[in-house]
């Protein structure tokens, strides 16, 4: 553990100066709002990060706080910050009451790491995710070669269901049925929620109270982002420009690479075409028509 970087936390919820880059390859930071840069230190070329998973309090309005899971104190998690081409080496520790995971969408990624130290080349595996047990550490890298906004989340099924809502009971696949038709002599309105995850409530677009908070991310290039918590995006640009420190967006995705519905006629698969005929043309097949009449064997007498 004495190779890893030490790890940086951050206790305000304030929007931070950005984190201009004194070691690696120069590049224009960026600035996150109400939020943070998290600190690297370049070893040998690769950009490392101390990554650690823990339950943090965040006052998300006045008088509002919320008992959370994020990431160095808090919640989302810092912007891990990197330019096209880096080797990026993330060191995430476990310090939450339950296990937990790193998926990252857009790169796969090795796991090269763990509580014991850096592992030989040969026992190395390839991952998009890997689970990272209660007090645990993994060390994960890759190449950040891909342009695109890439999700890094936690991908424990229960927390996306959920929004990171660990006290409350996973209600997938629970027949709701009998339950509701007895609420709804009751209350008219009512309406079940949680039996396919919690994506469904995100996509009602419901109108909220002047009083209530939201419980997901908001909308996304696609429609609604259902997962909040511990969930964040890998933005990858090749177009940043000095000194321009908005938002870029929603990545540009190139012409033909966003697949969409097709609403035209559907023509004949290429494969009809090769199995029309016969391959082989028959050879001494007579010209007329043969009647045959088959009569099923009689048991005992085999008589036809």
């Amino acid at each position: 553990m004495a190779a890893l970087p030490e790890p940086v936390f951050q206790s305000m919820p304030d929007t931070m100066a950005p984190l201009v880059p004194n070691t690696g390859r120069p590049y224009n930071p960026v600035v996150t709002l109400n939020g943070w840069t998290l600190p690297w230190r370049m070893n040998n070329g690769v950009k490392e990060f101390h990554l650690v998973a823990e339950p943090v309090v965040r006052e998300m309005s006045p008088g509002c706080k919320a008992h959370l899971w994020g990431y160095n104190g808090q919640s989302p998690g810092s912007t891990i910050e990197v330019v096209e081409g880096d080797r990026v080496r993330i060191f995430v520790i476990n310090r939450l009451p339950g296990h937990t995971s790193m998926h990252l969408h857009g790169h796969g990624f090795l796991v090269t790491g763990t509580d014991g130290g850096p592992m030989p080349k040969s026992t190395r595996w390839p991952e998009v995710t890997t689970d990272v047990a209660v007090g645990q550490m993994r060390q994960i890298e890759f190449l950040a070669d891909e342009e695109g906004d890439w999700a890094f989340h936690c991908h424990k099924s229960h927390h996306t269901m959920n929004a990171i809502g660990h006290d409350v009971p996973t209600l997938i696949g629970v027949d709701h049925r009998k339950v509701a038709k007895e609420i709804t002599s009751l209350i008219p309105d009512y309406m079940v929620m949680g039996e396919r995850g919690m994506a469904d409530m995100a996509e009602m677009e419901m109108p909220l109270p002047d009083n209530a908070e939201r419980m997901m991310t908001g909308e996304g290039p696609f429609g609604s982002v259902e997962m909040g918590g511990m969930f964040s995006v890998v933005k990858v640009r090749r177009d940043q420009k000095a000194g321009d420190y908005k938002d870029p967006g929603w990545f540009k995705h190139p012409a033909g690479e966003v697949a969409y519905e097709w609403t035209g006629a559907l023509p004949n698969p290429a494969r009809f075409a090769a199995e029309g005929g016969q391959s082989m043309k028959a050879q001494n097949m007579p010209m007329k028509e043969v009647e045959v009449q088959i009569r099923k064997a009689v048991m005992g007498t085999m008589k036809h």
